[in-house]
Parts: structure tokens; sequence; C-alpha cells
């Protein structure tokens, strides 16, 4: 069974998500704590700085694979492999990669289908390509 993780992006800068909880209406909470009388959660990275705006937070989905290198992937990175220069993106519960071709064509692998040799090169919120 794959391990289910997320990281997300607020406020400029990357943070990886320890706990999520859900209700009827959606995400209720993350984190460790949450200042739910002020309707403010709290996502804190590594280095110890806060993201409070909660709402402004974006989400994103572990895929259970590591790249060559044993860097995790994620939903919004960017991968390279062959020659190739790909993102990941969820579609129809399944983990996909897209990249351009010549002439402006798009093309969509199934992320299962090319796990070898991949590499993360970045993400769509760190490294705009």
């Amino acid at each position: 069974m794959r391990e289910i993780k997320f990281r997300a992006w607020c406020d400029d800068k990357m943070y990886k998500v320890d706990t999520l909880g859900f209700d009827e209406g959606g995400i209720r909470e993350s984190m460790s704590f949450a200042h739910k009388e002020r309707n403010e959660f709290i996502i804190e990275a590594e280095d110890g700085t806060r993201c409070i705006m909660f709402r402004n937070a974006i989400f994103m989905q572990y895929t259970g694979l590591k790249d060559k290198n044993g860097v995790e992937i994620y939903e919004s990175d960017y991968i390279k492999w062959q020659d190739k220069t790909g993102f990941i993106f969820y579609d129809k519960a399944e983990f996909r990669v897209r990249y351009d071709g010549q002439n402006n064509q798009k093309f969509e692998y199934y992320l299962s289908g090319i796990t070898n040799d991949l590499e993360v090169t970045g993400n769509i919120y760190e490294n705009k390509q």
C-alpha cells in the first residue's frame, strides 16, 4: 500500500504537512495545532517558519515513488526522464506526467509506466519553467 503524504505551498514557501483532518466540508485542520476560534490554521516548516493563512495553501500529494536519487515525487514536480522534461499531476485516480513535444504537441503518460531513471528537477511553484 502506498504511503499517503502531503506537502503544501503557502506564502511563497514549501512546507511538509504532518497531519490533515477532514470533515464533511473538506480539510479542517493541518499539522499539530490550529487556531480554530479565528478559523486560521498553521503550517510549520522544518526551519520553524510558519504559514498562518491556511486557506491560501496549495496541497500536493506524494505519488509513493522516488526518483533515481531517492527524492520523493509529488504532484506539481518537474521530472526529467530520457530526453524529456514534464510535470506530475493527478487525474482520474492516477498520477500522470505531461510534457510538451515538438510543434506544440502535448503528451501524457501514466507515471506508473515510466518509473525507470526519473529525476526530480524542481516543482511548478519554486522553479517556474
